[in-house]
């Protein structure tokens, strides 16, 4: 706790934990901690290293038919920067893929678009009251932006990521479906997500209380995953699971 120039750390019930509002993120904590607890999680990159890093890729890349995939967090958070490596990615031939909540406006995508092959798009919910009070925000937006991407024939696979007690149920599922039949949408793979905890452990590390804390979320049982794959198979759509 004494080598921080700001004075940032705390001693808590619940270990050291830093004043956000003070931490400049610095890395000092990290390389004193003789336990390696505190850790500092990324790093800057600059295009010509990033490159240099996905090039010791490319043999296994070709010879798999793969590429690269822009994930997250949310790649479209930061337009500017998924703008500027795809378009890196482009120019040396890389398969380009970004994986994407759609949460973003329509001129974000737009762009993105142009310089994307392959879109991973999540669907989490249909009901935009449900899906305000799950992830904060309204899904206006991400069903927008998931018909502009079919009316504009870009490739795209829509996954679901599948909870129990929150958006297995009968009646969403019977929605989404319906909502991606109508789509004009060439491609029409689903993929279906069970839920797991993996998260829990990043959230824990990076001092933040997990969101589901007050809401019953579990992995959906196997007649539940049949059962949704029965529902979207039922409107013509192509479904898999992991």
């Amino acid at each position: 706790m004494e080598v921080c120039p700001q004075g940032a750390l705390q001693l808590t019930t619940e270990g050291i934990r830093p004043t956000e509002a003070v931490c400049l993120l610095c890395g000092r904590c990290a390389e004193e901690c003789p336990t390696m607890a505190l850790e500092i999680c990324g790093k800057a990159w600059t295009m010509e290293a990033l490159m240099a890093e996905v090039e010791k890729e490319r043999i296994v890349m070709e010879e798999s038919g793969g590429g690269v995939t822009l994930s997250g967090g949310e790649p479209l958070m930061h337009p500017e920067d998924t703008l500027a490596l795809l378009r890196v990615l482009g120019s040396r031939g890389f398969h380009r893929v970004v994986d994407t909540s759609l949460y973003a406006t329509e001129a974000v995508v737009s762009e993105v678009a142009a310089e994307c092959d392959l879109w991973l798009a999540d669907l989490k919910m249909m009901d935009t009251e449900r899906h305000q009070r799950m992830t904060g925000v309204g899904n206006e937006p991400i069903l927008r932006n998931m018909r502009w991407l079919a009316e504009h024939g870009c490739d795209f696979v829509v996954r679901i990521p599948l909870i129990e007690g929150v958006n297995a149920d009968e009646e969403n599922m019977e929605q989404t479906a319906r909502f991606l039949h109508s789509l004009p949408w060439e491609r029409r793979t689903v993929h279906l997500l069970p839920y797991h905890e993996m998260g829990r452990d990043k959230l824990r590390r990076l001092w933040i209380d997990s969101p589901s804390a007050d809401v019953q979320m579990t992995v959906p049982k196997e007649e539940t995953l049949s059962r949704c794959q029965r529902q979207l198979e039922t409107y013509g759509l192509q479904v898999e699971r992991s």
